[in-house]
This record gives structure tokens, sequence and C-alpha cells, in this order.
């Protein structure tokens, strides 16, 4: 019996978990808060680069156009000598 005591947890024993459990909470949520503003910060990033990118795409579009544009007047002059 005396051996069984000492497995045994105690009050004590529940409360100083409780408390390491509140202060990995408290961290938890706390790590939680600078991920979520970490996540905001990248997402205004994205926006900002998809902006950037859907400019140079279209910018290259339009640069293809008028190449192949020249490209096709330059044929049709060609081929009516």
């Amino acid at each position: 019996m005396a051996s069984a005591q000492d497995v045994l947890a105690t009050k004590a024993d529940l409360s100083v978990v409780r408390a390491d459990l509140n202060v990995l909470r408290a961290d938890l949520n706390a790590g939680l808060a600078a991920l979520r503003t970490e996540i905001m910060a990248l997402k205004a990033e994205t926006l900002g680069i998809e902006g950037k990118l859907s400019r140079w795409v279209l910018t290259c579009i339009l640069g293809q156009t008028a190449v192949l544009a020249s490209f096709g007047y330059f044929l049709l002059e060609h081929w009516r000598r």
C-alpha cells in the first residue's frame, strides 16, 4: 500500500500540472497571434506582387501582339510584290 501512495497523483500535483498547462496555453495563444500577424503581412505582400506580375504579363502580351502584327504586316507586304 505504501508503494501505491507514491504513484498516485495528489491535488497539489494536479494543480501544478494545471498551472503548467495554463502557461503553455498562454504561450500557444501568443504564438498563434504572432503567426496570424505574419500571415496577414504575407497576404498583403502577395497581393502587391500579384498586381505587379499582372501588369508585367499584360505588357508582355501587348508587346508580343505588336511584334506578331508587325511580322504579319511585313509578310503581307512582301508577298504582294
